[in-house]
């Protein structure tokens, strides 16, 4: 079964008689990889599937564990989730590949398995373990949401959530998260527990994301694009002590290093910024920034920058590395330290 947006996948549930041995979600938004996950796993444990291993796979992870998790018996269950996330298709090997398309024609009927994609490109598409996956189970491609429809898809969570806002409350939230879909959700999460259903006045809404904390979530991607060592630090500080998502923190650093990452490596190769700015939809304001960064930020800090953030996200989901920090924030300050420099 292939669906091709989160709003299908409820009403598939419902109606699907069995289950499928493995639901894969593409999507280059984490927050809908996060919303089609939760809705699979709350539906498989009414069939007695309450277990949970995770698995993040990239360049590092060692393939013969797939199998061997595959075939393990549940402690406590009969019946266990296995969940793949893989942020980034192009570092699965060959042998990765292989094992994959062995895992999939060798499935375990006690085990149900979640498959977190990235978007994916002409060429992984064609990739043997993935028409596997779209051919034989049920397969969610999730597209992110344009900046033109940023507003409405704002406004029909609201809605969803029996709340109402006039156009200029609107286009303010849009400012501010920019595109984050994850901030979005949160902000428009808390409006909710602010102020319950009802009509939203702009001081409202202006009020709420302002109390988020004296440097907001915000304040991370042009810090961190400008290189400032200090107010990072400050930024880093205060929306610690704000208890402020960590998660959150995490994702909008990501994705400045996977964007400078990708624009380093398109213009090593030739690409034009210009070409670029447009085809990744890049804010006006924000395009300086990024030529600036890109300038002071070598193509091995990136890279080395972008295996510290999988070795953080390892941290946060308890995964302990020899030499690494437990404490994810202690990580996260190091991390800046090295794109700051």
């Amino acid at each position: 079964m292939f669906l091709r947006n989160i709003e299908l996948l409820d009403k598939y549930l419902i109606n699907s008689k069995n289950l499928s041995p493995i639901y894969t979600i593409s999507s280059n938004e984490y927050l809908f990889l996060q919303e089609a996950s939760d809705k699979i796993r709350k539906h498989v444990k009414h069939y007695g599937f309450h277990e949970r291993n995770i698995l993040t796979i990239d360049y590092l992870f060692k393939w013969d564990e797939l199998l061997k998790i595959n075939q393990e018996l549940s402690l406590f269950y009969n019946k266990k989730i296995i969940e793949l996330r893989i942020s980034n298709i192009k570092q699965i090997s060959k042998t990765g590949e292989c094992i994959l398309e062995k895992y999939i024609n060798n499935l375990n009927k006690n085990n149900i398995t979640i498959i977190n994609l990235p978007k994916l490109d002409l060429l992984s598409q064609k990739k043997t373990w993935i028409q596997l996956l779209k051919n034989n189970f049920t397969f969610i491609e999730i597209p992110s949401i344009k900046i033109i429809d940023l507003p409405k898809w704002i406004n029909s969570r609201l809605i969803s959530q029996q709340q109402n806002i006039d156009k200029k409350t609107l286009n303010f939230i849009t400012e501010q998260v920019e595109g984050n879909l994850l901030a979005a959700n949160q902000e428009i999460i808390k409006l909710f527990f602010l102020y319950g259903p009802g009509t939203l006045t702009f001081q409202q809404v202006k009020n709420s994301i302002s109390k988020a904390a004296k440097y907001n979530i915000f304040s991370i991607k042009e810090n961190i694009l400008n290189g400032d060592l200090i107010r990072l630090i400050l930024i880093l500080q205060d929306l610690k002590n704000e208890n402020e998502t960590f998660p959150l923190i995490l994702w909008v650093i990501t994705q400045e290093i996977c964007i400078l990452l990708k624009f380093k490596t398109a213009i090593n190769n030739g690409k034009s910024l210009k070409n670029l700015f447009e085809k990744y939809h890049i804010y006006i304001k924000y395009q300086s920034l990024i030529e600036i960064a890109l300038k002071r930020l070598s193509l091995d800090i990136l890279k080395y920058a972008f295996y510290e953030i999988v070795q953080i996200d390892k941290e946060l989901k308890g995964m302990h590395i020899k030499s690494y920090y437990r404490d994810p924030w202690v990580s996260l300050f190091k991390l800046i330290i090295i794109l700051s420099s």
